[in-house]
């Protein structure tokens, strides 16, 4: 268009010629929270544009690979990856009851039924040691997919839109804990610390040898695990990042 409007401006006949372009409009989320968020304003992210093109898609998951989630909060409990097989009660959502210590789908994995927690050892990969609100895998969790425009809380980058489209879906796999020091710790700004439950597990590949491709996310700086960065080649050949 704006090729075929400067080739009407060359007209010697024609004055002036102008796009008669179509305004977009923002979407707009009616979360509570919503106006806190800075990171989706027009000066960052842009979110309220980009929504108009994409606002997350359930067959895409995201391994928030953290301290663990607060995983019955209202906000995020639309958004997780949700294993059926290992459901154990059938209720269609993951609480306590569905930690019957059984391996129900066959993996090597008991109880995984959002996800896991590597650091001990559990199907329960909730967060501990601070309060929800303080805890960075449940912050994290919110910023990626927290369910958008339902009226509640935060607005998640790709959480689609309250009940008429699911967003993304969150694999929950703890890690680490941010108050307790075992094992070979990497220590973060005190009195934070990142804690791998030990040198032994190569998680890179405990995770993603047991569930198929996905997005990983990870927010925390470079220079604070340096083996990250030496696995960083292999998670993008394998298709894991």
């Amino acid at each position: 268009m704006h090729r075929l409007k400067d080739i009407i401006h060359s007209n010697d006949h024609v004055e002036f010629a102008e796009l008669n372009e179509i305004p977009r409009l923002a979407a707009q989320s009616n979360d509570t929270k919503f106006s806190n968020q800075y990171s989706h304003d027009f000066s960052h992210m842009d979110s309220q544009f980009a929504w108009n093109l994409e606002k997350g898609d359930d067959s895409v998951i995201v391994a928030i690979i953290d301290t663990g989630v607060d995983w019955d909060h209202p906000d995020l409990q639309g958004n997780l990856w949700f294993n059926s097989a290992e459901d154990a009660n059938s209720n269609g959502v993951f609480d306590l009851g569905d930690l019957d210590n059984d391996d129900d789908d066959g993996n090597g994995y008991e109880d995984d039924v959002i996800g896991y927690d590597l650091f001990d050892g559990d199907g329960n990969p909730a967060h501990s040691g601070l309060p929800a609100e303080d805890n960075h895998g449940t912050k994290m969790a919110g910023v990626i997919a927290a369910v958008t425009n339902n009226g509640l809380g935060v607005a998640g980058i790709a959480g689609g839109w309250g009940a008429s489209q699911p967003g993304c879906q969150m694999m929950i796999l703890r890690v680490g804990d941010e108050d307790t020091l075992n094992g070979e710790a990497i220590v973060d700004t005190p009195p934070r610390r990142w804690t791998p439950r030990s040198a032994k597990l190569n998680f890179w590949q405990e995770v993603f040898s047991c569930h198929a491709s996905m997005i990983e996310s990870l927010s925390w700086r470079p220079f604070a695990w340096p083996q990250k960065r030496a696995y960083r080649p292999e998670g993008l050949s394998n298709g894991w990042v």
